[in-house]
């Protein structure tokens, strides 16, 4: 019978500690791979719906912008017309209601109204009564504040004359601003 007897070490296996060292960081570097792939799509999902709540918040915003823009121009435009309706004269009631006190609207040979508040007419009356009685009638009215002649004369059969007539704006606007 022969025996051996190995007196000999036993050397620990040299790639032993490699091989579990390699494992051991392959499974690490799984392990850690994993978890940047979960964090990388986690916050790719929270991107993407952050950027979803981003256009929805910008077209709310666009919107807005939208119903402020046409709120600003509604509010110029009335300002606009508001201030068009301060500025507003009734000039073509004026012009009317100064033909009517005429006996015949024939007769008004000129009118200018070329001043804010004053306009000058020239018409044609058969006497000077008349050319008075016309003076008189326009003083009646309450918008206006003066009237003067201006000149008067006799030309072929009827008196020609020129009258300038100053008038109060606001008045004016009230008594026949609705006439306009």
């Amino acid at each position: 019978m022969n025996s051996e007897i190995n007196f000999m070490k036993k050397q620990p296996k040299k790639h032993t500690t490699f091989l579990w060292t390699g494992i051991l960081s392959l499974i690490l570097l799984i392990i850690v791979s994993g978890v940047i792939v979960l964090q990388k799509n986690n916050l790719q999902s929270e991107i993407e719906s952050l950027e979803s709540k981003r256009a929805q918040i910008e077209s709310v915003l666009m919107e807005n912008q939208d119903r402020i823009r046409s709120d600003r121009v509604l509010q110029q435009l009335r300002q606009e017309v508001m201030a068009l309706e301060a500025e507003m004269f009734p000039a073509v009631a004026l012009y009317k209601e100064t033909l009517q006190l005429l006996q015949s609207p024939g007769n008004l040979i000129g009118y200018d109204f070329s001043t804010e508040n004053q306009f000058t007419t020239e018409a044609e009356f058969t006497s000077l009564q008349e050319v008075a009685n016309y003076l008189r009638s326009l003083e009646e009215k309450a918008y206006i504040t003066d009237s003067q002649l201006n000149s008067a004369g006799l030309y072929e059969s009827m008196y020609q004359a020129t009258l300038t007539v100053t008038v109060d704006r606001e008045i004016l606007i009230e008594e026949l601003g609705d006439d306009a």
